[in-house]
């Protein structure tokens, strides 16, 4: 009955029930940002997505698809470097990156052998590479790797369940949407007075009761969902702006929270993919694009991460899209980013520096996520964060 009967369920046994909130540990480190981790499923086209619009070869394996290179009229790509370009779609986040405060990873990805949906999505979010198993999602491990104490609203799924990413941290709370963290049987008024009662018991689930009556009666005086939006920001009537306002709300109602997880699907174009492709890329970019605006200031602690399971075919097809491939981007936005900056080691797109078709990897995603941890997380051991894998030197990608 809290948010449903199952998430109820769950946090009702979990042990930090007894952590509401926890301001002092959060003023104790500076150096902690909120991180908004966001999911593209579906497998997004990093090569239309930015242009690598310097390299000819682009466009003989795109002569329908291709986006045109900067200048070239309406539809043309946005110059970023001289060699690369954004989508036109993704206009609105142009003035983040000319101030420095959005980064781009370009050829990135999980090199992953096959090229499905469902095992490309779990190998990431559990912080692995290749077929195998893990003590939980990365955010997971990362959360149980910290000497502190934690709240219940440290970490934030805005979904009707935890993404695989958590999974392992009993602590982490789905909320689709803020308006539901509440009791909503038809009998809420007897259920209230059962759970008062079992709160008032001396042992274990008496506490953990007790804790999670007080977290509804805050998280309920605090009134989350009517925040109001800051700065002037606009969200757009999307799923994906709807989630990013919400984001919003967790952090300026100072309930600790350190991680929120955010899922956008559709990314998915095997065919009509310059119509498809040019929607998803303008919920993203207005979506991330009014988040920002809305948090002002507050970006000096906040730092977003995209993530996708793996980038698109370097040659269109026969229907107008691009099938499952294998490099493509990811975006880090955020005052403590190192931006302005497209960061690859370009592979080419030439037959021989292809992999069997696709855009190879050069920059394996947890680069990113490990230098994320070091220098805006709290750090931690990151041989376990990320089983298997030996980091090789820091992108400089955000500041320390």
């Amino acid at each position: 009955m809290l948010v449903s009967r199952r998430n109820f369920m769950g946090k009702l046994g979990a042990s930090a029930l007894s952590l509401l909130v926890s301001p002092a540990s959060a003023a104790e480190d500076t150096k902690k940002d909120v991180l908004v981790c966001v999911f593209q499923r579906g497998a997004m086209d990093g090569l239309n997505a930015v242009v690598p619009y310097a390299e000819g070869r682009y466009y003989d394996l795109r002569p329908t698809l291709g986006i045109a290179a900067p200048g070239s009229g309406d539809g043309s790509a946005i110059d970023l470097d001289g060699q690369f370009g954004l989508h036109p779609a993704m206009a609105p986040l142009k003035a983040q990156y000319d101030v420095g405060n959005m980064a781009i990873v370009h050829a990135a990805g999980a090199t992953q052998v096959d090229h499905s949906h469902f095992s490309a999505q779990r190998l990431m979010e559990l912080g692995l590479n290749s077929q195998g198993e893990a003590p939980g999602g990365w955010l997971a491990r990362y959360l149980n790797s910290q000497s502190i104490a934690g709240g219940i609203f440290q970490a934030i799924s805005v979904a009707n369940s935890t993404q695989k990413s958590l999974s392992g941290y009993p602590e982490a709370l789905a909320m689709a949407s803020a308006a539901d963290f509440k009791l909503t049987s038809r009998y809420a008024a007897e259920t209230s007075v059962l759970l008062s009662g079992l709160s008032a018991q001396q042992n274990t689930l008496g506490g953990q009761m007790a804790s999670t009556l007080t977290a509804l009666d805050t998280f309920g005086s605090l009134g989350v969902e009517d925040l109001p939006v800051d700065n002037g920001a606009n969200y757009a009537n999307n799923s994906f702006a709807r989630a990013m306002k919400q984001a919003a709300q967790y952090i300026k109602a100072d309930i600790g929270t350190e991680i929120i997880c955010v899922d956008t699907g559709g990314w998915d174009h095997h065919n009509n993919l310059a119509s498809r492709l040019n929607g998803k890329l303008t919920e993203l970019s207005e979506g991330l694009a009014a988040f920002v605006q809305d948090m002002g200031a507050r970006m000096a602690n906040v730092t977003v991460i995209t993530m996708t399971e793996f980038g698109r075919r370097a040659k269109e097809n026969s229907s107008n899209g691009t099938d499952h491939g294998r490099g493509s981007c990811m975006f880090a936005v955020g005052n403590n980013v190192n931006g302005g900056k497209v960061y690859t080691d370009w592979p080419g797109l030439a037959e021989n520096q292809l992999r069997k078709g696709d855009l190879e990897i050069t920059t394996d995603y947890r680069t990113v996520l490990g230098e994320l941890v070091n220098k805006r997380m709290r750090g931690g051991p990151l041989d376990e964060i990320f089983p298997g894998y030996t980091m090789p030197a820091e992108l400089g990608l955000f500041k320390a």
